[in-house]
Parts: structure tokens; C-alpha cells; sequence
């Protein structure tokens, strides 16, 4: 198993933005690095996630858990691979 987060699901503070346009970094690295703010993640079912994200605002479903090739990364942070 392996897990997908999606980039488009959660908003980039503007400190990671300044770093990566200073540093010219790849949003891959950014990701990798410094979690983009993302913080705490937790994996629960389908079920569990909505009633989670049903009961408040500050909860986001970021990513789901999906099968994966072994040559495929554990984690896949939603970016190209560069």
C-alpha cells in the first residue's frame, strides 16, 4: 500500500512560498523537506474521514491510501517526479 496526498487540498503558507521562489526549489523538495505546512496526518477509512471532517472545519482529507507497484514510492506527495 502507499499513500497519495493532494496538493490541491490544502493551502501553502506564504513563508514556503518565498523560501522555494528564493531558493528556487522544486515543489517536489519543497514537499519532501518541509511537509508545506501540511503538519499532522492521520489515516482513518473513508467513513471515519467524513464523519472527522464533518465535525469541524479545521480537519482536511488530504489523501487516500491506494495499492502501488513496488518500483512506485511509498509516498507520493502529488508532485511530477523529477
Amino acid at each position: 500500500l502507499g499513500v497519495r496526498i493532494d496538493p490541491t487540498t490544502y493551502s501553502v503558507l506564504p513563508i514556503f512560498k518565498l523560501i522555494q521562489q528564493c531558493g528556487n526549489v522544486l515543489d517536489e523538495e519543497m514537499a519532501r523537506t518541509f511537509n508545506m505546512g501540511l503538519g499532522f496526518v492521520i489515516a482513518v477509512s473513508p467513513e471515519v474521514a467524513d464523519a472527522i471532517c464533518d465535525s469541524s472545519s479545521e480537519w482536511l482529507r488530504v489523501g487516500h491510501i491506494n495499492s502501488r507497484d513496488n518500483n512506485e514510492p511509498l509516498v507520493d506527495l502529488g508532485y511530477a517526479q523529477g
